[in-house]
Parts: C-alpha cells; structure tokens; sequence
C-alpha cells in the first residue's frame, strides 16, 4: 500500500524529489544531477570546457569562467603564497602551489 506524507506526496514522489546522485568510482553522494556532472571529471582525464576564443580546455567550468576573464581584459585577484611571496591568479592555483 501506498502511504502520503504530509505534503500529500506519495512514497514514489517523495522517493524522486529526494533522490541521491552516487558517484560510481569514489561513492561520493549528490543531492544535485548537476553537482555530481560537476564531480564527474575528477575521476577522468575528460576536458569539457573549451575556450571559443583560444581553443584551450578546462576540467571544470569554473577554471574556463577564470581563463575568460583574461580574454575579457578582467583583472583577476593575485593571491599571495604566505611561504614564498609568489602570486597567484586564484586560490585555487594557490591551494595547489602549497601541497
């Protein structure tokens, strides 16, 4: 028998709104289809997102919105390495400079 919560959904609806994105190599869980797209190529050397401008490609979305800003004539914010002083275009370039 079917049950309903108290939104008046019924246990199938409910199962569907509350569905859980699982990511098949490292079983990381998503609320969001598109959160877990994003997550996707961590695990492979796929590129995705390609610069129309200068044809260079990019992992993630986020890292091609930053290249753009170049083309665009955008500064973008020097971060700087509290070990060695260098600076750095994102926290991002960052984080990876220090490990």
């Amino acid at each position: 028998p079917e049950s309903t919560d108290v939104n008046g959904n019924t246990d199938k609806e409910s199962a569907e709104e509350q569905r859980i994105y699982k990511c098949e190599f490292c079983n990381k869980t998503f609320l969001f289809k598109s959160k877990y797209h994003e997550h996707l190529p961590v695990h492979t050397n796929a590129r995705p997102f390609r610069c129309h401008l200068c044809s260079r490609t990019y992992k993630y979305k986020y890292d091609l919105r930053v290249h753009l800003r170049t083309h665009m004539g955008i500064p973008t914010k020097s971060t700087v390495c509290p070990f060695c002083s260098n600076k750095f275009s994102t926290n991002k370039i960052l984080r990876i400079h220090i490990r």
